[in-house]
């Protein structure tokens, strides 16, 4: 279905794959991705790893987004987050954006 926000409008042919799981006991990680099929590039890929025990979790993400300017064929700025996620399971949670 085409987009009608792109100009041209186009539609998108997407591939995606991810893989995540459990280490150990207390740690977890997980990868994907995203490729366009029509542009022929990755849109987008992110993973996160994660250690949570009965009373703390520390989390870290990462997102990367590859869109372009279609006139300039320039990245777009502000398009990598990486994000951390602490929390106390008696406390409650809290989130920062580092980028």
């Amino acid at each position: 279905m085409p987009l009608p926000y792109l100009t041209p409008p186009r539609s998108r042919d997407e591939v995606s794959a991810g893989i995540a799981g459990k280490i150990n006991d207390f740690w977890r990680a997980g990868f994907s991705a995203k490729y366009d099929l029509g542009i022929g590039r990755w849109v987008l890929m992110q993973g996160f790893a994660g250690y949570e025990d009965e009373c703390f979790i520390l989390e870290g993400r990462f997102i990367k987004r590859f869109a372009q300017d279609p006139t300039t064929q320039t990245l777009y700025p502000a398009n990598t987050v990486l994000l951390f996620r602490i929390g106390f399971k008696t406390l409650g949670e809290y989130f920062f954006r580092a980028l």
